[in-house]
């Protein structure tokens, strides 16, 4: 639920509770759907018994395994555009802070959420590097992670943000059309089948 954002604001226990309802009442339609399908095959009979309910219990599950993997999709997209807007930002005099400030303002989507809340927890007290590392446990993403790593081991080690900003930007480009190029090459593949079959 973390990674995926707190969808409609569910927490934990409900969306055990979400679960255990459905199982309840897809339970109950296997039943009755059962009932219905008395002269069918017991092989049916089994599957809409059993299959309805299951169906209840793990759709959740997939449902927010579906939302985890279109946040972190919007924020993979996202990232690229965001270091070169944090890299104009610092490069014209705005501290780190100021130019995330500016970030959450002008770029929206769960990215911009995510830094939102990491500069809010700034704001309470916590330790930049603490609420980095908060920021790194909420979204589980390789190319943010080793953004905000690059960033605390420059914080720690005194170097200059402007100069991590501006590589890390550059990576980042160059990892999105290394993207681009696979998703290109893969196409051809996928097209054959489909083509043969229409054939």
């Amino acid at each position: 639920l973390l990674l995926a954002g707190s969808p409609s604001g569910i927490d934990a226990p409900a969306f055990v509770v979400v679960k255990v309802v459905l199982l309840v009442v897809m339970g109950g339609l296997g039943i009755v759907a059962r009932n219905t399908t008395t002269g069918s095959s017991p092989l049916l009979q089994l599957l809409v018994l059993f299959g309805l309910p299951l169906l209840g219990f793990f759709g959740p599950d997939a449902w927010l395994r579906r939302k985890i993997d279109d946040r972190s999709l919007a924020m993979l997209r996202a990232l690229p555009d965001t270091l070169d807007l944090l890299v104009i930002s610092v490069e014209a005099g705005l501290g780190f802070d100021s130019a995330l400030q500016r970030v959450v303002t002008t770029v929206p989507g769960p990215l911009s959420e995510e830094f939102f809340r990491m500069l809010q927890e700034t704001r309470v007290g916590v330790a930049r590097r603490d609420a980095m590392r908060h920021l790194i446990e909420r979204t589980d993403l390789d190319e943010l992670r080793s953004f905000l790593l690059a960033m605390m081991q420059a914080e720690a080690f005194g170097v200059a943000v402007a100069r991590v900003l501006r590589v890390q930007a550059d990576e980042m480009r160059v990892k999105r059309r290394q993207r681009a190029q696979e998703k290109a090459f893969a196409a051809p593949v996928k097209i054959v089948f489909p083509l043969v079959f229409c054939i």
